[in-house]
């Protein structure tokens, strides 16, 4: 079993055995979501994305690259776009891989402004 289908299963049996209390991840198929204050999102491509699943677990280290794409809700946004939007209050991250452990995918929440839409 790869790093990333091991920590996919350690957050889906984390999320299990605390159901009962408010937990800061879901894991969404092949995604983890967190908190943005329990990730650090490297600074440029190639990186590595600190992800922490839950707050008394370890990180887990992602690697990006520039295949990576980076979202805000469903908009492909420049990857210091997506910094701007997911240090804003309240935002969540959603890293997305494929079978191999790959990041595919990086999708802050929210709604992407107007004046940051593509013509």
């Amino acid at each position: 079993m790869n790093r990333i289908s091991s920590a996919v299963v350690f957050v889906a049996l984390a999320f299990t055995a605390t159901a009962a209390t408010s937990t800061p991840y879901r894991s969404l198929g092949e995604c983890l979501e967190v908190g943005i204050e329990l990730a650090s999102l490297p600074v440029s491509l190639p990186g590595q994305l600190a992800l922490t699943p839950c707050p008394d677990c370890a990180p887990v280290l992602l690697s990006l690259d520039r295949d990576t794409g980076f979202y805000v809700g469903d908009h492909v946004v420049s990857m210091s776009l997506f910094r701007q939007y997911a240090q804003r209050d309240g935002r969540e991250i959603r890293v997305c891989h494929d079978n191999n452990g790959r990041v595919t995918r990086v999708i802050v929440t929210g709604a992407l402004d107007a004046a940051d839409r593509n013509p």
